[in-house]
């Protein structure tokens, strides 16, 4: 079976010519064309491109295997493999060092940013601290300096205050004639930033206020023992946390505007839990329920009650009822 190939030498002069040939016509032409590619790859005034050294190999090749003459120059072949080797090590040399550019480009980026962020930081203290000065220059400190907050509400004051309203403004304290204190940050009359209150009927909060409003992370004591610890905003829990009530038992989870709402876990001071969603407050959606003594139930849920599919089981293992409930009553007909 024939086979046709053909290769362009490229020559200083821009000269090109085809050479078409057979096995049946010349079983060394193929070695002959690979030799000038080769030959004239090395020489240092070759044009040759660094792509055709691999067409010579191939071509070399072709014509080793598809000839049915021993006469293939081993020398030869082993000149060709070596040019192959180098051209090889060539690539990866230039993709080493492609792979350098972008490594010290990044670098260069990196240090770039860096410089920045340091640059805005430095910024940014130099604007508090000349808002900390001119703050300074603009404010007094009183002692049990009776007044009023914006609220209407009447006490004593011992801390800093802005001279152009004559407000807590600053890190201060204030008891109220109504029975609550409060000690920490102020901003124009507000309790704002860290701070600690209690009140007339024993409860007290330690935490982050934004204009009198629980905002942030703190802590609420109630008076009768209870505890939450977690996030605040708009005065509410709001946010992830925990609670702790006199008796033992405790929440964990999501809280929605003062509600239980998402995900949490009640654990009963029996040592029994639900695990599961929460809505408004109460069980709704997937949740289960373990009591004390061993029952459990693990499905849907509506207002606090088992209802739609779910499965409730003895301590003993044998189930009670697998499938539709409504208002935590098995359903008789299951949808």
């Amino acid at each position: 079976m024939g086979c046709a190939s053909s290769i362009a030498v490229h020559h200083d002069n821009q000269l090109h010519r085809n050479l078409k040939y057979s096995n049946a016509e010349n079983t060394y032409m193929g070695t002959v064309i690979a030799e000038e590619i080769l030959d004239s790859s090395t020489s240092s005034d070759s044009s040759i491109n660094s792509s055709d050294i691999p067409i010579a190999i191939a071509l070399a090749t072709e014509y080793h295997f598809s000839s049915s003459s021993d006469e293939f120059d081993e020398d030869f072949a082993r000149r060709l493999q070596c040019e192959e080797n180098n051209l090889r090590l060539q690539e990866e040399e230039e993709n080493n060092l492609l792979a350098l550019t972008i490594f010290l480009k990044e670098e260069e980026n990196e240090e770039k940013k860096r410089k920045q962020r340091e640059e805005e930081e430095s910024l940014r203290f130099a604007h508090r601290l000349q808002s900390y000065q001119e703050e300074q220059n603009r404010s007094d400190s009183v002692l049990s300096k009776s007044m009023l907050d914006p609220y209407g509400n009447s006490g004593r004051y011992t801390g800093v205050i802005i001279r152009s309203s004559g407000m807590p403004h600053g890190s201060g304290k204030m008891i109220y004639n109504d029975g609550r204190q409060y000690e920490g940050g102020w901003r124009h009359g507000h309790w704002h930033g860290c701070g600690c209150a209690t009140f007339a009927n024993g409860d007290r909060y330690e935490g982050e206020y934004r204009f009198h409003k629980r905002h942030g992370h703190g802590k609420f004591f109630w008076s009768n023992g209870r505890i939450y610890d977690g996030e605040f905003a708009d005065d509410k829990q709001h946010g992830k946390g925990n609670t702790i009530s006199a008796d033992g038992a405790k929440y964990e989870g999501e809280f929605y505007h003062g509600r239980r709402e998402g995900h949490g876990k009640y654990t009963f001071s029996d040592g029994g839990y639900y695990t599961g969603s929460w809505v408004d407050g109460n069980y709704e959606g997937f949740g289960e329920c373990y009591w004390s003594g061993g029952r459990k139930y693990k499905g849907e849920w509506r207002a606090g009650m088992a209802h739609g599919q779910g499965v409730e089981t003895y301590p003993d293992g044998c189930v009670r009822h697998d499938g539709q409930w409504i208002d935590d009553i098995p359903s008789l007909v299951d949808c």
